[in-house]
């Protein structure tokens, strides 16, 4: 008798649980009490359908929650932090670390193939909001050559601000690449193109540079890893991309109105500059905590957002936040190469994902376990699926899962 394994469903809900977070900002009321409550709901509503083990810790979460909790609840005697917003982001940081890390760490069998479902809903989800700006915004797809970075319109489909769309307009990207390489289907370059002609409406600069990267990388990852025909490709593309910004008008006028001002960046480098004296005594090594982060951030640079994941840390955080932030991501990047033992392409494609988020982290304030949509979907991508991926492709699970199923599919 063939025996039925059945799949995986987290990865998908993952997906769901995304997009069921985004409501509040597609219907208005993001940031709200009713925000809370709603994620409140959503996140009982995963621990629902995902059945996992929801107070099964490990060591590694264990040990993140105390360190975090011990420097959070610091903040207290040295800040003017109230305990009971300390309390909540305690809550918040271990409802994420449950979600994120250790249900993806109780998975046993999973294939390749579960593991997709999260980011073919990721793509159609984020191709549905790029056509709605598409519709909504005609007049920027005619004057796309023309476009600046501070235009009047705020572009950003029906997401709260043009960063946040930007954001997902990029993971979405990387989604295209890792969807590309495992399905071998075209569409997903052409999901990538669309994405892209979305990020040059909004203008978002970084995303535009990182996509583009990201295109390059989609020619050059094979099943054995990088090889030279791959690299000469890579070559020639860029060769042709160089050559059309040096002698055809359309994509050197755009290219000059969208680069040529470092307005944007300078403003950055700005508030690090501004917010560096900050960093001292007993607070650098604790922290503020992340409501007076918040009121120094507009009082020092007259804006409460970061727009650098770094610098958000090191204030809010402090040496303590940021040595825990370092470990996530060397452990995830340890995962990732744990991975090429056994498939050199996935590998690189989970490290591709650190790296990503990395650069981008730069740029916007993207905090790993936090409660904000867009630090979720970075968590998914940098943590939870480099141990999927492990999980799926190590030679025990391709053990477990080599049995054919009834209906003709490969398990």
């Amino acid at each position: 008798m063939i025996q039925k394994i059945s799949r995986e469903r987290l990865p998908q809900y993952y997906a769901f649980f995304i997009i069921a977070s985004l409501l509040p900002q597609i219907l208005g009321f993001n940031g709200s009490m009713l925000d809370t409550v709603w994620k409140l709901v959503v996140v009982g509503s995963l621990v629902l359908f995902a059945q996992k083990n929801f107070i099964n810790f490990t060591l590694y979460s264990f040990i993140y929650i105390l360190i975090s909790f011990i420097g959070q609840l610091s903040t207290v005697a040295f800040s003017e932090e109230s305990i009971s917003n300390v309390l909540m982001n305690i809550v918040f940081t271990t409802l994420m670390l449950i979600i994120f890390l250790n249900y993806p760490l109780q998975v046993k069998k999973i294939a390749v193939d579960d593991i997709l479902k999260f980011y073919k809903i990721f793509v159609y989800f984020i191709a549905i909001s790029c056509i709605y700006n598409m519709v909504i915004h005609p007049s920027r797809i005619t004057s796309i050559t023309s476009l600046n970075v501070y235009g009047s319109e705020d572009i950003c489909s029906f997401f709260d601000n043009k960063n946040t769309f930007g954001v997902f307009l990029l993971f979405a990207s990387l989604a295209t690449v890792i969807l590309k390489y495992y399905t071998k289907q075209k569409r997903w370059t052409l999901f990538l193109g669309l994405i892209i002609v979305n990020e040059l409406m909004a203008a978002c600069r970084t995303a535009i540079v990182i996509s583009l990267a990201l295109m390059i990388a989609s020619i050059l990852i094979t099943k054995s890893g990088i090889t030279i025909k791959r690299i000469l490709i890579t070559i020639s593309v860029i060769i042709i991309f160089v050559f059309l910004l040096n002698n055809i008008d359309i994509f050197n006028k755009m290219f000059s109105n969208l680069f040529f001002s470092t307005d944007s960046m300078d403003t950055r480098n700005d508030y690090i500059t501004l917010m560096k004296p900050l960093i001292r005594g007993g607070n650098a090594i604790i922290g503020y905590g992340n409501e007076t982060s918040k009121q120094l951030a507009f009082q020092y640079t007259g804006n409460r957002y970061f727009h650098n994941t770094y610098l958000n840390i090191m204030i809010a955080n402090g040496i303590i936040g940021f040595l825990l932030f370092v470990f996530v991501v060397f452990n995830s990047i340890k995962t990732s190469i744990k991975i090429g033992k056994y498939d050199k392409a996935t590998m690189l494609l989970c490290i591709l994902s650190c790296i990503v988020y990395l650069v981008y982290a730069y740029v916007e304030s993207t905090i790993l376990f936090n409660t904000p949509v867009v630090s979720m979907v970075a968590t998914i991508l940098v943590v939870s699926m480099p141990i999927l991926f492990l999980k799926a492709v190590s030679p025990q699970n391709y053990e477990e899962k080599s049995i054919i199923d009834p209906m003709g599919d490969s398990l």
